[in-house]
């Protein structure tokens, strides 16, 4: 009876994992640019999202969300940015942010590998918040303080040029939807054709 009731099922989801992930990205990121705000304010949203979604630290979506508030950006604009740093492209983004942190840090740092690197990060995840901060660091501080310099650099640069993408973009699309919404009025409020069943002495023709 089990193996009936199993084999009427529909079958699971062959889509691959990578394609949901993008196709849902892209929806977060189509619904932060299609926001009822100013361009300037959903801009400014993107642009915290972008600057925290580099830095080696967690809850980048909560950074997020209190730096948007407090600099009174879109709250809303800024979360789908922090995807940025995702399961897949962490490991290239920070030890991209940790080379350029070393080059602009003060001291000497010792270059780690790019394999290297990937077992610390996975030493560091794995302890997760239960073990705090301090844990994390001494498993990390030989490549931490470049990391976090070169997330800042690369996050400050990356939101610059966002803000001003954005803002163009978004502009247009509001304009753009402002024009559809003036023609949907136009229409909604043009007069009702002449009824041509009347007669010229306006009674109904039989």
């Amino acid at each position: 009876m089990k193996q009936s009731a199993a084999s009427d099922r529909a079958p699971r989801s062959v889509k691959p994992w990578l394609r949901r992930m993008g196709h849902v990205c892209w929806r977060n990121l189509r619904g932060a640019l299609l926001l009822e705000d100013t361009a300037h304010r959903i801009a400014l949203g993107s642009a915290v999202g972008m600057s925290v979604a580099f830095l080696p630290i967690l809850g980048q979506v909560l950074l997020a969300a209190l730096i948007a508030r407090v600099v009174r950006a879109n709250v809303l604009a800024s979360l789908p940015w922090t995807f940025i740093s995702n399961p897949l492209t962490t490991l290239p983004l920070l030890y991209g942010c940790y080379r350029i942190g070393r080059w602009l840090t003060p001291g000497r740092w010792e270059l780690v590998s790019w394999e290297r690197l990937h077992e610390l990060l996975l030493r560091a995840q794995a302890l997760g918040w239960s073990h705090g901060f301090s844990s994390i660091y001494a498993i990390l501080k030989d490549v931490y303080v470049p990391m976090f310099v070169g997330g800042i650099v690369v996050g400050a640069v990356t939101a610059v040029l966002g803000y001003g993408a954005i803002s163009a973009l978004v502009g247009r699309l509001q304009a753009r939807r402002d024009r559809l919404r003036a023609v949907w009025r136009g229409h909604a409020a043009s007069p009702s054709a002449p009824d041509h069943r009347c007669g010229q002495n306006g009674a109904e023709q039989v």
